[in-house]
């Protein structure tokens, strides 16, 4: 059977690309049924476009509620099975994630518990840490929060500048949440 998904950006879209070259690449049963931003002119979404996925933008201007009925709607005609988060820069409510429990997922680039939101790459760059690394996790009520799926450490090596430990972060979400995604899906079809 088939898993369904759906994709929320923010930006370049890195994470979905990645994702839709692994589904790809191994020719698995998961389709990707619609990419969205919050920002119409978010790169990602040209980059879905020309692979064929269905995209929109989610206007955040009404406020948050609804964004969030639009992105129901989306979920309802495409059935999908699963959300993904890759690099989506806002909040989700309380309200819509206890309607989809378990069935959203977040990638970020720290090792949750440790630097929570936005930055968390600068933020572990500017602790001094010498390591941080990557969390892929089912998300909660809470901002960065929910049961840990998968973890992968990275090191910041004497040779690193921010922007090459970034380079670094970067890779390894690539595999980690295809892994993790992998390894998600089947537990999915248990509970259904």
């Amino acid at each position: 059977m088939t898993c369904r998904i759906g994709i929320l950006i923010s930006g370049r879209g890195s994470n979905m690309e990645a994702i839709v070259n692994h589904i790809r690449e191994e020719n698995a049963s998961i389709k990707v049924c619609f990419v969205a931003s919050d920002r119409a002119k978010a790169a990602g979404l040209e980059i879905a476009r020309n692979r064929g996925i269905t995209t929109a933008a989610i206007s955040y201007k009404q406020g948050r509620a609804a964004a969030e009925t639009e992105i129901e709607k989306l979920w309802q005609e495409h059935q999908i099975d699963l959300l993904l988060l890759a690099g989506f820069m806002r909040l989700i409510t309380g309200d819509f994630v206890s309607r989809h429990e378990g069935r959203i997922l977040n990638i970020h680039p720290a090792m949750l518990p440790k630097f929570p939101g936005a930055h968390g790459i600068e933020d572990f760059w500017k602790s001094g840490e010498s390591s941080s690394g990557v969390t892929v996790h089912i998300v909660d009520a809470e901002m960065d929060h929910g049961p840990i799926l998968m973890q992968q450490k990275v090191d910041r090596t004497a040779e690193d500048t921010m922007e090459t430990f970034e380079a670094k972060i970067h890779a390894v979400e690539h595999q980690l949440y295809w892994r993790a995604l992998k390894n998600y899906i089947p537990k999915l079809s248990q509970e259904a």
